[in-house]
This record gives structure tokens, C-alpha cells and sequence, in this order.
């Protein structure tokens, strides 16, 4: 994504090819962003491949305030912080599923499973590689999420389920920040 001033005012860009007819995807907003941060369980106990990231006693984070109801969102950027000056032995990339309405029977430090139940909710997901550390956080992101998913009818948000790819021992109730950027389509 590309950082672009129109008029003195700096938006982000994306090109997108329109088909031989010239069609194009039509843009309703300008770029946009919701972000969720959370502490994990104060527990040190490890990971396992595949397991679920949450906040203690929930199954799923909320991207709220998304600026549209009940339509289409284009994900172009995933990003990852998670607080600490080194990267965890063992921990690669992540994946976050996304939802258009609240997942259930999810945990922190389970198995992630997408359920019969949840399956016509299911967006999709967005993956980014193995975090690097950056001072007092470690750090990744997805410049190339192209995910376009749907808000449930009513619903201004889109839920969330950050999973390890591999793996790893975390640190006690670390800070995870997890942002979108999106537009509305």
C-alpha cells in the first residue's frame, strides 16, 4: 500500500486493475483502519501449532466502529505488534480468521477449529510471516491482505481469531495490538 497527498491531505493507495471493459472496482471511502488491542492470560504456558490467541475468557476480539453496515470491506493491510524486545523461541508466522459475526467455543491456548457452527460467519484470513523485534515490540505486517469480506446485516464490526502458525512459550500477559486496514466496496 502506498501513501499518496491529494489536496495537502495524505490517504492510502492502492491500484487496482479494472478487467478489459475498463470495469474497476468501485470505492466508496477512503482507506480506513480499526484496530484491537488486548493482554493475553497472565500464564507462560506454551503455545502449541495452531492454537488460539485471546484475551482471557473471550472467543474472539471485535474490529469495531468499521465505518459501514451490513457491506463488503476490502482488508489491504494485516499488522501484528506484540509487547517485548525479542521474538519468542519458536513463534512464526500468524494467521487472523475473521468473522462476520462472533465466533463460539474458542480460547486462548485451544486448538483452532472452524466449527459447522461458524462456517457461514467465516470470511476468510489473512496470514503474516514471523514478527521481527523492533525495540519494545516485536512487529509484522501484510501489505497484501486482498481480503474482501461482509459485514453481517446490521453490523458494524468484524470478529477476529489470531492463530500460531507454530509453536511457541509466550510471556505473561503481553500486549497484542492487531490492526486492518480496509475501504469500503
Amino acid at each position: 500500500m502506498a501513501q499518496r497527498i491529494v489536496d495537502n491531505e495524505q490517504y492510502e493507495s492502492v491500484l487496482i486493475k479494472g478487467d478489459e471493459s475498463g470495469s474497476a472496482l468501485a470505492v466508496r471511502s477512503n482507506g480506513n483502519e480499526s484496530t484491537v488491542v488486548f493482554n493475553r492470560p497472565s500464564n507462560s504456558t506454551a503455545y502449541s501449532a495452531n492454537d488460539a490467541i485471546l484475551p482471557s475468557g473471550q472467543s474472539y476480539v471485535t474490529f469495531s466502529n468499521i465505518d459501514t453496515t451490513g457491506a463488503d470491506v476490502y482488508i489491504t493491510n494485516f499488522r501484528f505488534a506484540m509487547s517485548g524486545s525479542t521474538v519468542p523461541a519458536g513463534m512464526g508466522a500468524m494467521r487472523l480468521h475473521l468473522y462476520s459475526e462472533a465466533p463460539s467455543g474458542l480460547s486462548d491456548n485451544g486448538a483452532y477449529s472452524l466449527s459447522a457452527a461458524d462456517i457461514g460467519k467465516y470470511e476468510g484470513y489473512v496470514e503474516v510471516n514471523a514478527p521481527i523485534a523492533l525495540g519494545n515490540y516485536i512487529y509484522r505486517q501484510n501489505e497484501t491482505a486482498n481480503l474482501q469480506v461482509n459485514l453481517a446485516s446490521g453490523e458494524s464490526s468484524l470478529y477476529g481469531v489470531l492463530q500460531t502458525v507454530n509453536g511457541y512459550t509466550p510471556s505473561s500477559g503481553v500486549e497484542f495490538r492487531i490492526g486492518l486496514s480496509y475501504f469500503v466496496v
